[in-house]
């Protein structure tokens, strides 16, 4: 969908899931309009447990920018998933210590900036690493 504002043009992005799975809604504003959408602790929550299930490139930036901008998480959504929030997290750190950075570049190259793709090929898993182990 595309809106024409005031300023500027902008994209709402639509995702609807048929899965039967229990969801924790928020009504935030957009433009002054209310919309329903996820709770945000829990949709970061989720985004964490989609990469340890996918473990795609785009998956593991979202896991470095969720843990980076220290969103809170859900907690009930983490005992749910795991035994205990540590669990979790040494779930989080096993991944990011196989992963490749060849194969994170391939899935995110296109959707980044320079600076974002260079610190791929550098820093990230070891900043994402740090962000993990700092949860813990």
């Amino acid at each position: 969908m595309r809106f024409r504002g005031p300023d500027r043009n902008f994209h709402v992005k639509i995702q609807i899931s048929t899965r039967e799975k229990e969801l924790k809604t928020a009504i935030l504003s957009l433009r002054g309009v209310p919309i329903v959408t996820l709770e945000p602790s829990f949709l970061m929550t989720e985004n964490l447990l989609t990469f340890l299930n996918r473990q795609a490139g785009r998956d593991m930036f979202d896991a470095w920018f969720i843990l980076n901008g220290a969103y809170p998480l859900d907690e009930a959504v983490i005992e749910r998933a795991f035994e205990n929030r540590s669990a979790f997290f040494q779930a989080l750190l096993s991944a990011v210590r196989k992963a490749d950075p060849k194969k994170i570049l391939r899935d995110t190259g296109k959707l980044l900036n320079q600076d974002y793709r260079n610190r791929i090929q550098t820093s990230f898993l070891s900043d994402l690493e740090r962000l993990i182990i700092k949860q813990m």
